[in-house]
């Protein structure tokens, strides 16, 4: 850590694997391999569980100096998507900014009509990072000195691990609803040593949502083969059977799925989202702007291990490096690379659960078990076998729990959890 700053880390937030050491997929017959190691697997590793945990590992316990000063720039472009009365409805300014001392400050202006809003600030050769967030009053409502070493996890944005930030607002129901006025948010430019960036550019993208009926909400879907995998008939047939699984699982909690499907010349080695891929860079583009882009291939970084990366909790709106879930399909098929009825139910929950993180979903406990999201009705436990008992059934647990025979079904959602992806500004 450089005093001065915040740390900046390579993190890899929202990622569903299997234990290192494990086989990948169930064996035929219900064979346990996987099972086996997923109830029983190596917690310590991030990259197998990762949500908060692989923020606990960047976080600093050292003392960060506090930064000060005003932000510049005004809105360029002003954007409006369809008002109807009875449809949620996405409007939009983008405007190229520059911080001045370290800070900028970004205005929102909300209207009675509006329920959340969505930031996305890309840095120009820096790192930024969320400071504060200021109500119309100019009360602190969100510190990043309050989350940043905490046990709970609320959203990314505090920590400055990619040229983007994206943060939501409100996160939580207990956020809402959105007061009436002028909101500030106030993000920090940082160097990738975690250094202050005193005169950093960004371009920024704000959207709030008008949503009349924000206890029902739709995620609109775009599943992107990479190549050659549109023509597969058994990865194609797995794929539609898991999104209908996931559908089932949505459906209950009142989110519903819009789906179309997409080719691609991706290479099915899919590279992990914000490691600087202009691929997924340039297949975002072709998404319309209210699709969670979702990615198909073969393995992630060459591992088979992974069932799926998330890139961002919560991800962005607007085209860039990350604005895509990876999905490996061999992952949840296994050596055989035959899917069997527990493995397509797995690989539906898998896209359930790394979309979840997109909308802006942390795992309701990290494998540390030390680590907890911010909401009040996932219960805090503290050992591998009571959260098992009391969470593994919640599709967003950090794994499958699985004994020799089966997996368990992970189709549950909070109260709490199902709010937080209703605010979302990307479920309409």
């Amino acid at each position: 850590m450089v005093a001065g700053g915040h740390e900046s880390s390579t993190s890899a937030f929202g990622q569903r694997s299997v234990p290192p050491g494990c086989v990948a997929g169930l064996p035929p017959m219900g064979g346990m391999a996987r099972s086996l190691c997923l109830a029983r697997g190596a917690h310590g590793n991030h990259r197998w569980s990762l949500g908060g945990h692989a923020a606990v590992l960047a976080r600093s316990l050292g003392t960060m100096l506090l930064f000060s000063s005003l932000g510049c720039g005004s809105p360029v472009t002003q954007q409006a998507a369809d008002d109807a009365d009875d449809e949620a409805s996405l409007s939009s300014w983008t405007a190229s900014m520059s911080t001045s001392n370290y800070l900028l400050d970004i205005s929102v202006d909300i209207s009675m009509a509006t329920d959340s809003f969505l930031v996305t600030a890309q840095g120009d050769g820096g790192y930024p990072a969320m400071e504060a967030l200021y109500d119309p009053r100019g009360q602190r409502v969100l510190d990043w000195e309050d989350w940043y070493d905490g046990t709970y996890s609320l959203t990314e944005a505090f920590f400055p691990y990619y040229d983007e930030l994206v943060f939501n607002w409100p996160v939580r129901q207990e956020d809402a609803p959105l007061e009436t006025g002028t909101w500030v948010v106030e993000l920090a430019g940082t160097r990738n040593n975690g250094q202050q960036y005193t005169n950093m550019d960004m371009d920024i993208t704000v959207q709030t949502k008008a949503d009349p009926r924000i206890s029902d909400g739709t995620v609109h879907v775009r599943i992107v083969y990479a190549r050659g995998l549109d023509t597969d008939a058994a990865v194609s047939s797995a794929v539609e059977e898991a999104v209908a699984n996931w559908r089932n699982i949505w459906d209950s909690h009142g989110l519903s799925l819009e789906v179309e499907y997409d080719s691609s010349d991706l290479s099915p080695d899919l590279d992990y989202p914000g490691y600087n891929s202009s691929a997924y860079l340039a297949e975002t583009f072709r998404s319309d702007g209210e699709q969670v882009t979702i990615i198909i291939g073969e393995s992630l970084g060459g591992d088979t291990s992974i069932f799926g990366m998330s890139g961002g909790i919560p991800g962005p709106l607007v085209a860039t490096d990350r604005s895509c879930v990876a999905i490996s399909w061999l992952a949840h098929a296994g050596q055989d690379a035959v899917f069997s009825i527990d493995e397509l139910r797995v690989f539906g929950e898998t896209l359930a659960h790394e979309t979840g993180h997109y909308l802006g979903l942390f795992h309701p406990v990290e494998t540390t078990w030390s680590q907890w999201d911010s909401l009040s009705d996932t219960v805090d436990c503290q050992n591998m076998n009571t959260c098992e008992s009391q969470l593994g059934s919640n599709n967003m647990f950090p794994y499958p729990v699985c004994t020799w025979q089966s997996c368990q079904a992970q189709d549950q959602l909070s109260d709490d959890q199902v709010g937080v992806t209703m605010y979302y500004s990307g479920t309409l």
